[in-house]
């Protein structure tokens, strides 16, 4: 069990004798930081540089849960003009699909009620695709407090959904999700997008929703990850790969990622020994990973949880080479975010994508 960092425990005085007053922005997501979710991450970055613009933020989000647990996580806490508040329904039920569905569901009606009030809401309310849902959730809110809201996509459902045969294009829920969605995207005031080619998707599927979208790509703090040489990088030293070229695959192991080359891959290098393939996070697909791993004898992948996020700079500078994998047919649905950090780092990057992927 992780402890929070202390960071987060601090206090501003301001925030706190002033609980009245309607924050500038509200963000909702269901992850934010310490979790080591990328969307979480980049929220928790947003946010800090938008209260450097003297800007009040409140935050509603769910306890650490995608990649860690954390024990003493505060659920109100202030800083520098931000209140965070979070809710334990976001991970009421153990990590399983249905689990996983339930608490969304919860998350999201938490986060309903605390925004049905106009004050409770900001100025206006940022709401993203995690859970995927939660944009219909902001359009309800919005229908009876009259707040602007701005939406988040960073992936695209139920059209993921529908790609990865989860629910047929015909299917009942797909058919309502979509007509909804219609409503939702109209009435947002701004729709960010990570990519053109998801721009594009969205514009086929709503045509009347063009003029709102916008393409924010996602980003890296260069600061905080830079270029490291592997004789200065602890990670290296710890798993003993000062003599190895490290092939290294970081973040999400996700039904959007294709790991079938990879694993192809590291079962014909396998007699190889300065090779080493280090596979950091975790995901739907990691226990196939490691299965697969595990019945082909391969002694050439390390599996390691997800690190800290202070240590990126270490674990991403470990690699030789760095995979970002997209799945055929996701190309513009979704948009790996590690890309980015593996371009701070100074990585060489292989990608396996379709021919014709934005990236």
């Amino acid at each position: 069990m992780k402890k929070i960092d202390p960071k987060f425990k601090k206090k501003d005085s301001y925030l706190k004798n002033n609980l009245n007053s309607i924050p500038d922005l509200t963000i909702v997501s269901q992850f934010f930081a310490p979790d080591y979710a990328a969307t979480g991450q980049l929220l928790d970055d947003l946010s800090k540089r938008l209260i450097e613009k003297d800007k009040t933020i409140k935050v509603l989000t769910g306890y650490p849960s995608y990649a860690i647990k954390v024990k003493d996580c505060p659920q109100r806490e202030f800083f520098k003009k931000r209140e965070i508040i979070r809710t334990r329904y976001s991970n009421f039920w153990p990590k399983k699909y249905h689990g996983r569905l339930i608490n969304s569901i919860l998350f999201s009606i938490f986060t309903s009620i605390k925004l049905f009030r106009r004050s409770n809401s900001g100025k206006i309310t940022l709401f993203t695709s995690e859970p995927p849902f939660l944009p219909i959730f902001g359009w309800l809110i919005s229908f009876f407090n009259k707040t602007p809201y701005i939406l988040v996509i960073y992936d695209l459902y139920p059209e993921i959904i529908v790609n990865l045969n989860l629910l047929s294009r015909n299917n009942l829920i797909v058919f309502l999700w979509k007509i909804i969605n219609r409503k939702v995207f109209s009435k947002a005031n701004n729709i960010i997008v990570l990519s053109s080619a998801i721009k594009k998707k969205l514009i086929n599927s709503y045509p009347n929703i063009q003029s709102k979208i916008k393409v924010i790509p996602s980003w890296a703090d260069t600061e905080k990850i830079k270029p490291l040489l592997k004789d200065k990088n602890w990670f290296i030293k710890k798993y003993n790969l000062r003599d190895k070229f490290v092939i290294l695959y970081s973040g999400n192991q996700g039904r959007g990622h294709d790991f079938d080359t990879i694993m192809k891959c590291c079962l014909y290098l396998n007699k190889i020994k300065d090779i080493k393939f280090v596979f950091i996070g975790g995901g739907v697909k990691n226990k196939i990973i490691r299965k697969f791993a595990k019945d082909n004898k391969l002694n050439n992948c390390i599996f390691l949880p997800y690190q800290a996020y202070d240590q990126l700079s270490n674990t991403l500078t470990s690699a030789d080479l760095a995979f970002v994998t997209i799945s055929s047919g996701m190309q513009s649905m979704i948009a790996p975010s590690k890309l980015y950090g593996h371009l701070a780092a100074g990585s060489c990057i292989a990608l396996i994508s379709p021919i014709k992927c934005y990236l």
